[in-house]
């Protein structure tokens, strides 16, 4: 469900038009989410407002923004972030995040992380990487910046089509950082706590 959930974040897109978000994938993640979290659609429905901004041609049209502020909304992408965190550690590291590790993730929507976070981010995170088959990638709709020691450290910042990004700190020796990580804002969860952080927005 959280992917589902991640699914539609990547693509609230800032300054949307309405003639955008009514397209049929948008419509399709919109009525999944509707049916296997109505309470989480109703959070971010309530949380959108309606205004004005001028369109390529000069002409007005009406947007909505969505403050994206709710605790579903929040508890989902902290969930989300925290599988993102596990697999990029497993995938690099070689072997599954221990019980003992935590993952500690922040997110953020549209233009949410300032420059410098992004560069400071970007100078510890020097491995570029997206998912490719051949010629065939995927790189505008996904990548992520990695930095890891290959043994019991993996940090990454993972953007989904610009519009939903991950900063997660996947370790097996969490004692070492959570101090600095946590009153920096971020997350913790370990590997054994994702199922029973799962909100019940139905």
């Amino acid at each position: 469900m959280a992917d589902q959930v991640a699914a539609l974040y990547a693509r609230l897109e800032a300054f949307d038009e309405m003639n955008d978000i009514a397209s049929s994938e948008w419509k399709k993640l919109c009525l999944a989410i509707a049916n296997n979290a109505p309470k989480l659609a109703s959070e971010i429905t309530a949380s959108m407002s309606p205004f004005y901004i001028k369109d390529k041609n000069g002409k007005f049209v009406e947007v909505y923004a969505a403050k994206m502020e709710g605790v579903l909304t929040k508890t989902y992408a902290d969930i989300f972030s925290s599988k993102l965190g596990m697999a990029l550690y497993r995938e690099h590291v070689g072997e599954p995040l221990p019980l003992n590790g935590s993952v500690f993730s922040s997110h953020f929507f549209n233009v949410g992380a300032s420059e410098e976070f992004i560069s400071a981010v970007k100078e510890i995170c020097p491995i570029v990487q997206t998912l490719s088959a051949g010629k065939f990638e995927v790189s505008g709709q996904f990548k992520y910046f990695l930095g890891t020691n290959h043994e019991s450290l993996c940090v990454a910042y993972s953007q989904f089509r610009g519009n939903f990004s991950v900063f997660s700190v996947a370790t097996s020796k969490p004692e070492i950082l959570r101090e600095a990580l946590v009153s920096a804002g971020a997350t913790e969860l370990k590997p054994g706590e994702l199922f029973s952080k799962m909100p019940n927005s139905k």
